[in-house]
């Protein structure tokens, strides 16, 4: 039998609290490259991590409530991570001490809701002031500077910033895991598009979030599929005839009882399979899909054709060689298309460029082109070791997220030391919003302290120094000098500390606005047998 137990009010509050604080105190630990290493007794494996949401995966407090808090945090690290691929460590930070600080304040009295809109409008004030500071990316040293710092690793960095000074944004770079030591830069045929799996039970590596599946057919369709039964004869006539195992759905959407039954049939170990929805609409949809059916080798199946799925032949399926799928990104490499079918279409894309019906045609057609041209980038990272070559694997992606957020967004100086200047433009109007912008002015100091005591520095001794120095001067934490950190190439991406402003106002107005917390218990006693 399952009952419930209620916390109220302050209690419910400092419950989660308590379970946030055990990932910060954890996380907090691993912040810049003076911070410590975190092992985890997995009981069957010991594992040593130096990454902020990896070890925040592992705080799984006993108590139900505690777990809550914890998971609230953990999930915002998350999401920041998905965002801009650097920088969850600050968000944990700045997250906690906001939720620390503002519960304080609530326990004294003062208006929790009152208090929130104070901490958006102050949140928004920071975002644009660090939107002023922020310096555009243009150059190849640039861009190799927000990889290294980000990867850890400036060959690595000179790998991803020197690729994307080459390709631009439209460009795509991925990582996979290399059968060599080495890790090596290589060139495939290959396209991007902008969605990921349908459902989180495809994933096939819960590091990070991903479902892989290695020579793979494709159909692709522009229809919402939820007919199981016409799905299954689809098995029955094509796939199982020519012992397919492997198979990606890219479709409009696909639901109901037949996604149910994908992921039934994946769970049971029957077949590898992969649902995506469809990027884009309308015509743009149907464009894109026709690209990809070509590049593969297979045949859009058009909803205005009302073919049923048992109708098709094998010939109408794409095939590629490797297909990678995140929430929100699927890549796939090693196509198998006709070429010259694939120069005709490259053609016509081209043709179309000459006379286009308006600018935002003409984005689409050189977005299609990029894609069909441009090919992908994949770094293939090595090791001496399964770990140490999935551990450089998930830095690799990391970077590449973090530069693509430098280009788009450009850079700040890093550090920590963008936060200790801006806390000045917070300039409150009444009482709440003193409280607000009080909490913010006071969090955004603890990310330098944190870096700085971490590598055993004095926190408030150099703060005070660095009132003397122009902006942009911080603390290289390696040799405990002041330097000009934008020359020496100590930047991050404006991306980053505004997606951690957001991600961490966003978990601690969760926390401090929460009056109730529950948590179902299982009762032992009358489960058991004959009880």
């Amino acid at each position: 039998m399952t009952y419930t137990e209620e916390l109220l009010g302050k209690n419910a509050r400092h419950s989660l609290l308590k379970g946030a604080k055990r990932v910060y105190d954890a996380v907090s630990t691993t912040l810049g490259p003076r911070g410590r290493n975190v092992v985890i007794n997995k009981n069957f494996d010991i594992e040593v991590l130096h990454d902020g949401v990896k070890v925040a995966r592992y705080i799984m407090p006993e108590d139900k409530n505690e777990k809550s808090g914890a998971d609230i945090l953990r999930e915002a690290a998350e999401r920041h991570v998905d965002r801009v691929g650097d920088g969850t460590t600050l968000t944990i930070i700045l997250g906690y001490h906001i939720a620390k600080q503002a519960m304080t304040l609530i326990d004294s009295g003062v208006d929790a809701m009152g208090l929130k809109e104070g901490l958006e409008k102050g949140r928004d004030i920071l975002i644009n002031e660090i939107d002023r500071l922020a310096k555009p990316v243009r150059t190849e040293k640039q861009k190799i500077q927000v990889a290294s710092i980000s990867a850890q690793d400036k060959e690595l960095g000179k790998m991803i910033g020197s690729t994307y000074h080459k390709i631009g944004l439209e460009g795509v770079i991925v990582a996979d895991e290399s059968k060599l030591d080495e890790t090596i830069l290589e060139h495939e045929k290959g396209i991007s598009i902008s969605n990921g799996w349908l459902s989180p039970y495809f994933i096939t590596n819960p590091n990070n979030m991903t479902a892989t599946i290695k020579d793979s057919y494709l159909l692709i369709t522009d229809s919402e599929l939820e007919d199981q039964y016409e799905f299954v004869d689809f098995v029955k006539n094509v796939l199982k005839k020519e012992n397919i195992r492997n198979l990606t759905v890219i479709a409009g959407n696909v639901s109901g009882l037949l996604l149910a039954s994908m992921l039934m049939t994946k769970k049971q170990g029957m077949m590898n399979l992969l649902a995506v929805k469809a990027p884009a609409f309308g015509q743009y949809r149907k464009e894109i899909l026709e690209d990809i059916a070509v590049m593969t080798g297979g045949n859009l199946i058009h909803d205005d054709d009302h073919k049923k799925l048992g109708e098709l032949t094998l010939d109408d399926l794409g095939f590629c060689r490797h297909i990678k799928s995140s929430k929100d990104t699927t890549t796939i490499l090693g196509n198998e298309g006709d070429k010259k079918i694939m120069k005709k279409r490259i053609a016509s894309i081209k043709h179309q460029m000459k006379d286009p019906e308006s600018k935002f045609e003409l984005e689409k057609l050189r977005e299609r082109l990029s894609k069909m041209t441009g090919g992908v980038y994949v770094i293939r990272t090595g090791g001496p070791t399964e770990i140490e070559m999935s551990e450089r694997k998930e830095r690799v992606e990391d970077a590449i997220l973090a530069t693509r957020s430098a280009i788009v967004s450009g850079i700040v100086p890093g550090g920590e030391v963008t936060f200790l200047s801006i806390k000045d433009a917070l300039k409150p109007d009444g009482k709440e919003e003193e409280y607000a912008y009080r909490i913010l002015s006071d969090a955004i100091k603890e990310p330098f302290n944190k870096l700085l005591s971490n590598a055993g520095l004095d926190a408030g001794y150099y703060t005070a120094k660095l009132e003397d120095q122009p902006f942009g001067h911080g603390v290289d934490v390696t040799d405990s000098t002041v330097k000009d950190m934008v020359k020496e190439g100590i930047v991050d991406p404006a991306d980053v500390l505004k997606e951690g402003l957001r991600s961490a106002v966003s978990v601690a107005i969760l926390l401090l606005t929460a009056a109730v917390a529950v948590s179902q218990h299982e009762d032992k006693v009358s489960s058991m047998p004959n009880a």
